[in-house]
């Protein structure tokens, strides 16, 4: 896997990755951050759902679904495959 940054939204599914920051207001930033989204944390994407549906993925041994304008506010660098 490339060390490129590129957003959740866009990250495969399967890939393990590493927020590097969030792209958005206060509002969004303490949103995610409630949900344990932040500079640092590991997370993996799990699935999109079909027709506009929500991203799910996994972080600290939780799933989370989140919207995908949400997952397009969240900059991630993929981990290397193992």
């Amino acid at each position: 896997m490339t060390s490129r940054h590129t957003v959740l939204k866009d990250l495969p599914c399967g890939i393990d990755a590493e927020i590097m920051g969030i792209d958005g207001g206060a509002g969004i930033q303490a949103r995610l951050r409630a949900l344990g989204l932040c500079e640092g944390k590991k997370v993996q994407k799990l699935c999109n759902v079909r027709m506009g549906g929500p991203v799910i993925i996994m972080i600290d041994r939780a799933q989370v679904a989140i919207g995908k304008r949400m997952a397009e506010k969240i900059i991630v660098r993929p981990l290397d495959a193992k």
